[in-house]
């Protein structure tokens, strides 16, 4: 996994109002948190940010932190653990970063990536996504940006599994062995759709044909 360096200033007000102004001045309000140490709130440059974002390509990348403060500069190592943006603007508006020692396991969640056109889908029938990333633990700088499910083999009524991944044995997977990850099913049949929509169809006749009878009974 590649590293990307990322400063960050210490900060000491808090709260919404202190948040709103900071990102009116082109920043970002951050926390940085690890085990056993108290969260301390940072400051992040908005665009410095937004670029090394861009860079990492992958949610799980290191930062090489370096955060200053008045009185000293420390380096860090850390993972972000959260990235909360404004479901309008898409503007990334706070960034939780976690601690990392790069000698010790960590659980991270790894997105799956699918390889290949499955023979089944070339039969006819339909590659579903059952599971999008998985968990894993492994050393920091073993985190692989995603995971590859190669579907090509992959025929009708077949699914691929947690167990059937060939994984370094760097990567420890914490999930279940049995977890469906994708599978192919068979077409749908247009004598199912034509009798589904035939059911969809009807529906609405039983509940006005249920009316009519209440109605009837009303008029008596």
């Amino acid at each position: 996994m590649k590293q990307i360096e990322l400063t960050a200033e210490s900060r000491e007000k808090m709260g919404k109002g202190a948040a709103r102004s900071l990102r009116r001045q082109g920043f970002t309000p951050a926390i940085f948190y690890g085990k056993g140490i108290p969260p301390q709130p940072l400051t992040l440059d908005s665009l410095e940010l937004k670029r090394k974002l861009n860079k990492a390509g992958s949610e799980n990348a290191i930062f090489a932190l370096t955060i200053k403060d008045d009185a000293r500069t420390v380096n860090k190592m850390a993972i972000l653990k959260e990235v909360q943006t404004n479901p309008l603007s898409r503007e990334i508006i706070h960034t939780d970063l976690y601690e990392v020692a790069m000698d010790k396991e960590i659980a991270v969640w790894v997105s799956l990536h699918v390889k290949g056109r499955a023979k089944g889908v070339e039969l006819g029938g339909i590659l579903q996504t059952v599971t999008r990333e998985i968990e894993l633990e492994c050393l920091p700088a073993d985190i692989p940006e995603f995971i590859e499910v190669d579907v090509t083999s992959l025929d009708i009524g077949e699914s691929i599994h947690i167990k059937d991944l060939k994984l370094p044995e760097n990567l420890n997977v914490l999930d279940d062995a049995d977890i469906t990850l994708v599978t192919v099913v068979p077409p749908v049949s247009e004598e199912a759709v034509v009798a589904a929509e035939e059911e969809t169809a009807a529906e609405p006749e039983l509940i006005s044909a249920r009316g009519k009878e209440a109605e009837t009974k009303e008029s008596k």
